[in-house]
């Protein structure tokens, strides 16, 4: 269903009264243009053009036997031409009332082929948010159910930047107070990117490296190797998966691989009985504490926990502040520190 604009004081019987119309379309992923279409002229409201059924559209390529179609945009509007390369987020046109569309309205669909109006594939979306109930939740990889109230992401500028880990970007952290020798004093880490542009935080003093992976509006670790007595370790805990957009009440969670949190003999057991029973679980949560609801905040913190077997818990609260993590802060059973970040 249409939303007509209450503030323009129309009825609907324009397309002028409608939100969407005349509203920019993106390129929802990279990708070539296969195919487009325009000079189809918009419809009265209520009046649908059969003969030129999909109106004004597009299709992109994404991948061989992957692509997205758009259509009824507004014609004259289309910014693109067949074999184009597109990013994702690029501006293709103008949304519009073209085509078997009685009010302004967008048709997207993902297709194996490259042709306008090719049968549409069950294929699930990345990244986005369901509102049920007044609750948001976060969906990475889902199909929506019908009727869903969908939302994309909008990144919060201060998570985009604490959370832009570009190579070379260095960070240095200073652990006062700290009983064992390992964790006292700086810790000095580099972003790097390998020879397949994999990224990484990597630590000077302990060698240690975190894998990493952001495609715009998540980040989160994918791996960590090397000791467990170093700094790095625990941010990767902390900071497993961060939504770098900011939305009140909302809880990201995941679950760690067990084998990064519990000892070599617990994990021995649960890799034996594995089969029958998974006893050992690591559940990720994060949520976000004196934000507040605009975009451009340059302050606030973010509060990770993860539950262990037998009601074990790891605490973990990072402060922010302007572009970067000012400090974070850890407490795991009779162990508890706070690291100070000197230098981003």
């Amino acid at each position: 269903m249409a939303i007509i604009k209450n503030s323009s004081g129309g009825e609907g019987n324009n397309v002028q009264d409608y939100y969407c119309y005349e509203k920019p379309v993106v390129a929802p992923a990279d990708g070539i243009v296969a195919d487009v279409t325009d000079g189809i002229s918009d419809n009265l409201i209520g009046d649908s053009n059969i003969n030129k059924n999909w109106g004004n559209s597009i299709v992109l390529k994404h991948n061989d036997h992957l692509f997205s179609q758009v259509s009824h945009l507004k014609p004259g509007s289309i910014k693109v031409k067949k074999g184009d390369h597109l990013n994702k987020g690029e501006i293709i046109g103008w949304c519009g009332n073209s085509g078997r569309s009685p009010f302004p309205h967008l048709h997207f669909q993902i297709q194996e082929t490259p042709h306008i109006g090719s049968k549409t594939m069950n294929y699930p979306l990345s990244n986005y948010l369901v509102e049920e109930d007044g609750r948001l939740t976060l969906k990475t990889h889902a199909i929506p159910a019908i009727d869903e109230k969908v939302t994309a992401i909008q990144n919060h500028a201060m998570l985009e930047q604490a959370f832009h880990f570009v190579p070379g970007r260095k960070f240095v952290f200073e652990v006062e107070k700290a009983d064992d020798d390992w964790l006292a004093g700086r810790h000095e880490w580099e972003v790097k990117t390998d020879e397949y542009n994999n990224s990484y935080i990597e630590c000077a003093r302990s060698g240690a490296t975190a894998w990493f992976y952001n495609n715009g509006n998540i980040h989160y670790f994918i791996n960590y190797l090397g000791t467990r007595k170093s700094l790095l370790y625990y941010f990767y805990l902390a900071f497993y998966k961060v939504l770098t957009g900011y939305y009140k009440g909302l809880t990201i969670e995941d679950q760690l691989p067990p084998n990064k949190v519990y000892a070599h003999f617990p994990m021995f057991l649960h890799d034996f009985i594995a089969p029958f029973w998974f006893y050992l679980k690591a559940d990720f949560q994060l949520s976000y504490k004196q934000f507040n609801d605009d975009i451009s905040a340059s302050s606030g913190i973010i509060s990770s926990v993860i539950n262990l077997s037998r009601s074990r818990k790891m605490h973990f609260e990072a402060e922010l502040s302007e572009h970067f993590i000012t400090s974070f802060s850890v407490k795991i059973e009779n162990q508890q520190f706070k690291a100070i970040c000197i230098e981003s």
